[in-house]
C-alpha cells in the first residue's frame, strides 16, 4: 500500500525537521558521539558544535567527546589536553582519569605486530636457509629435504584453511534464505547480500512512522530472528532532495537519514529478540536514494531506509 501525497504528508523533509514535531529525534550531542564512533570526525565535530551552542551538553561533556574524537584520530596530545581540562573542572571523575591512563599506556606501549601464518613460514624458511649455510655442505641435501617437507606441510595447511573457510562461507550462504512475502518489500540478491527496499515511504513526517511501516518492520524482524546468529544487518537512511533549513535540528539530509536508520533499528529490536550487535547504521540523505527525487510521490518514497543482510 503506497502513501499518496496530500496536503499534510507531502511536506518536504526540511519542513518536518524544522517543525519540531518529532519528539523521538536524536540530540546533536548523541549524533556527534555516534558519528565519531563511525569515523566521521568532521561531521561529528560539526554536530558537537551545534550541541554546545544550543546548550545540549555541558562544558565537561563537550571536552570529553572532543578528547575521544582526538584520541581516535591519533591526536594524543590534544586528547590529553581536553581530558586534563575536564578533570580540572570535575576532579576525581573516573571516566576522565581512565581516558588519560589509556592515553599514557598508548604513548608508551612498544610497537609489535603479530606475524601471520604466511609471514611466519617465510621467516622460518629464512632462518632455516641461514642454518644450512652455517652447518656445512655435507648436510645440505638432508636439510633441503627437511625444508621441502616443511614447506609442503605449510602449503597444505594454508590450502586446507582456505578450503575450510570457503566451505564455511558456502554453508552460511545456503542458510541465508528469507521468504518474505509482502507487497511493501522488494528483496534482491546482490552478490553475497540480500538487499531489501520498501515500495512506500516509511515516514509520514520527519522520523514518524506510517502505520504500515510498523507492521512491515515487525513482520521482517520476526522472520530474521532465526537467522540472528549468522547474519549482520546494515540499515541506511535516506531522504528527499530538499535541503535542511538553517534552523533545523539536523545538520543536513545525511543526519536525518541517520536518525531514520536508528529509528528502524530501535523498532526492529523492540518487536523481536534481534541483538543490537548485528546492526550497523548509516545516513546517506538524498545521495543514493532508491527512487529519483523527481516527483512528490517519489520524494515520499525516499523517506525510507534500505536494509542489507549479509553472513557474518
Amino acid at each position: 500500500m503506497q502513501i499518496e501525497p496530500d496536503r499534510q504528508s507531502a511536506h518536504t523533509d526540511d519542513q518536518h525537521a524544522a517543525s519540531g514535531e518529532s519528539p523521538d529525534s536524536l540530540s546533536n550531542y548523541f549524533l556527534a558521539s555516534l558519528l565519531a564512533r563511525q569515523g566521521k570526525y568532521e561531521e561529528a565535530l560539526r554536530a558537537l558544535k551545534i550541541a554546545i551552542d544550543s546548550g545540549e551538553c555541558t562544558d565537561t561533556e563537550a571536552l570529553d567527546l572532543h578528547a575521544r574524537i582526538y584520541a581516535q584520530q591519533g591526536m594524543l596530545l590534544k586528547a590529553e589536553a581536553c581530558w586534563t581540562e575536564a578533570l580540572q573542572k570535575v576532579p576525581g571523575n573516573a571516566s576522565y582519569i581512565a581516558g588519560l591512563s589509556a592515553l599514557h599506556r598508548r604513548q608508551h606501549q612498544p610497537l609489535f605486530n603479530k606475524v601471520s601464518l604466511f609471514s611466519f613460514a617465510i621467516v622460518a624458511l629464512l632462518v632455516a636457509l641461514l642454518y644450512l649455510v652455517t652447518s656445512g655442505y655435507n648436510q645440505l641435501n638432508w636439510q633441503q629435504a627437511q625444508l621441502s617437507s616443511k614447506l609442503t606441510s605449510v602449503e597444505s595447511a594454508l590450502k586446507a584453511s582456505l578450503y575450510t573457510s570457503k566451505s564455511i562461507q558456502e554453508v552460511e550462504d545456503t542458510r541465508l534464505h528469507l521468504e518474505i512475502k509482502s507487497p511493501q518489500l522488494v528483496v534482491k540478491k546482490n552478490a553475497d547480500q540480500l538487499v531489501i527496499t520498501f515500495t512506500s515511504g516509511l515516514y509520514s513526517k520527519g522520523t514518524k512512522f506510517t502505520p504500515e511501516a510498523e507492521t512491515v518492520l515487525a513482520n521482517l524482524s520476526s522472520q530474521l530472528e532465526q537467522q540472528a546468529k549468522n547474519i549482520v544487518i546494515r540499515v541506511t537512511g535516506f531522504s528527499d532532495s530538499k535541503l535542511m533549513p538553517a534552523n533545523s535540528r539536523y545538520i543536513d539530509n545525511a543526519a536525518i537519514g541517520m536518525a531514520r536508520a536508528l529509528k528502524v533499528v530501535a523498532y526492529m529490536r523492540k518487536t523481536s529478540t534481534l541483538p543490537g550487535d548485528i546492526f550497523t547504521v548509516d545516513g546517506q540523505g538524498e545521495k543514493g536514494a532508491p527512487y529519483p527525487n523527481n516527483s512528490p510521490k517519489n520524494r515520499l518514497r525516499n523517506r525510507t531506509v534500505v536494509i542489507k543482510i549479509s553472513n557474518k
